[in-house]
């Protein structure tokens, strides 16, 4: 068992090294980071959709319309709409 303490806490494994640990975190930063991008643009089309439907006089259903033509869930939609409208709230 290898045991290793670093600025990252403490990482007990079997054989990975520092150098293993150190490309996982590396790997995972990478991966968070093109999430964050992929949900910044499509916080943009999503307002984008949102105000071509008339904002909030849309139509009922809006939501679950824009949810299906960009295939995400209902709960994304409202979500990102929740951060372009009110950025106050922390997303």
């Amino acid at each position: 068992m290898v045991t290793i303490i670093g600025h990252g806490g403490v990482y007990r494994g079997t054989e990975a090294g520092w150098d293993a640990t150190c490309a996982r975190a590396s790997g995972k930063r990478h991966y968070n980071a093109v999430r964050h991008i992929h949900a910044l643009e499509r916080r943009a089309v999503v307002r984008h959709l949102w105000a071509a439907a008339g904002g909030h006089t849309a139509p009922w259903g809006t939501q679950q319309r824009i949810a299906a033509a960009l295939g995400v869930g209902k709960a994304t939609v409202s979500r990102d709409l929740q951060g372009v409208l009110h950025p106050s709230n922390g997303q």
